[in-house]
Order: structure tokens, then C-alpha cells, then sequence
């Protein structure tokens, strides 16, 4: 919402020319007005922007972060890699029959 420094110079005044007051509730219908105005400019730019350059420059950070998931990932299959291995070795030593008894 705007704030009353942003409303119109003539907010306080009848534009009839009778020079009366505008009530504070026509003064919130004029500013919600104005906000709603300004909220369907800024959607109307964004939807605007739809330009090689602006798609390339939203897709390089996307593809990074896949890229960063598929490295991570890879780090994890691998670490998991090697905890199955040491898994595999502590169940040998325990399985095994123990030779010294």
C-alpha cells in the first residue's frame, strides 16, 4: 500500500470543485487504485520478459543447481559405496570362524 505521502495532491479535496473533503474511505479506494495499477504494470513486465537472453540468464542458475545435485549425488553413491564395503569387511571378520581358541 502506498503511503499517504505517494496519494495524489488533490486526495484531500472534492474534484467536483465544491472544495470539500474527499472521505478516508474514497482516499483508500483511490490508493488501492493505484497500488492494483502498479501490481498489474509490474506482472505485465515480468510476463514482458521473455527474451533469449532473460531465459538464458534464468536457466543458468537452474542448470547449476542440477549440476551441483548430480555432483553431490555422485559423492553420496559413492560414500555409500564405501561404508558397504566396510560394512562387508567388519561382517567377514565376525563371521569367520576366530582361528586362535
Amino acid at each position: 500500500m502506498q503511503r499517504p505521502s505517494e496519494w495524489p495532491i488533490w486526495h484531500g479535496y472534492d474534484l467536483s470543485g465544491g472544495g470539500q473533503d474527499i472521505s478516508a474511505p474514497f482516499r483508500n479506494v483511490i490508493t488501492l487504485a493505484h497500488y492494483l495499477e502498479k501490481q498489474h504494470a509490474h506482472r505485465r513486465a515480468a510476463l514482458c520478459r521473455t527474451g533469449l537472453s532473460t531465459a538464458a540468464a534464468n536457466a543458468v542458475p537452474f542448470a547449476l543447481r542440477i549440476l551441483q545435485s548430480t555432483v553431490l549425488a555422485r559423492k553420496a553413491i559413492e560414500r555409500i559405496g564405501e561404508v558397504g564395503v566396510y560394512l562387508s569387511k567388519t561382517h567377514r571378520e565376525f563371521s569367520t570362524p576366530d582361528k586362535h581358541r
